[in-house]
């Protein structure tokens, strides 16, 4: 008999957002503001743990959509949003959508933990189901000069943070920083960086990419 694949997130999902959202509900807020949606666009959010930036876009008058590997943080989402989001458990390498359909696709801290192959197979898929229009929105950790002293603080934070989560985590971490973080990711995926703002005394990007269509 095969086993059931163990969800990392089973013990912590309702109490995740005690103690992780309040770190990170002002860079939700600065992701908005910095690409602001219009009212009806379709926004789907890879990794959208327990649905807190889709709330967000939802009191933006966003048609919104999520999907995340772990079914005890959907579960949370699914409270928290009832019907005003469609969500889906599965696999962003394979994601259950047509061509074309959003007009955001966002990556909040996702892209940096995976393997290179299985980032770069989510971004193509991102790239699969954006319109062409589209814009995707990236918000993760960026390789640059850093402020002093708070930016050496928070990196040294970052770094016991990551270094706690252990096996593939920190292996994806650490290569992700060690080829130029989003900058590096994007090139290799076929992405352009339209716009970007460091913020987080240097650690961290808010990016706006959209796919290279001169190849």
């Amino acid at each position: 008999m095969t086993s059931q694949p163990t969800d990392p997130y089973q013990a912590i999902a309702r109490r995740y957002d005690t103690f992780i959202d309040p770190m990170n509900r002002k860079l939700k807020r600065m992701m908005l503001q910095f690409a602001p949606p219009e009212p009806g666009a379709v926004v789907l959010d890879v990794g959208c743990g327990t649905g807190t930036l889709l709330e967000l876009y939802a009191a933006a008058d966003c048609e919104v959509w999520g999907i995340d590997a772990s079914p005890a943080m959907l579960a949370v989402a699914r409270k928290r949003l009832g019907r005003q989001a469609r969500l889906h458990d599965g696999d962003a390498t394979a994601m259950p959508y047509p061509e074309g359909r959003f007009d955001w696709v966002v990556f909040t801290f996702v892209l940096h933990e995976m393997a290179l192959d299985t980032r770069l197979g989510v971004l193509a898929e991102a790239k699969r189901v954006l319109h062409p229009e589209g814009r995707i929105l990236v918000v993760d950790y960026h390789n640059g000069r850093l402020g002093f002293p708070r930016g050496w603080l928070l990196k040294g934070f970052t770094t016991i943070i990551e270094r706690a989560a252990g096996g593939d985590h920190w292996a994806g971490y650490r290569h992700f920083m060690a080829h130029d973080a989003i900058d590096g990711l994007a090139a290799q995926a076929g992405l352009l960086i339209e716009r970007q703002r460091v913020v987080g005394w240097g650690n961290l990007a808010i990016s706006v990419l959209h796919p290279d269509r001169s190849s």
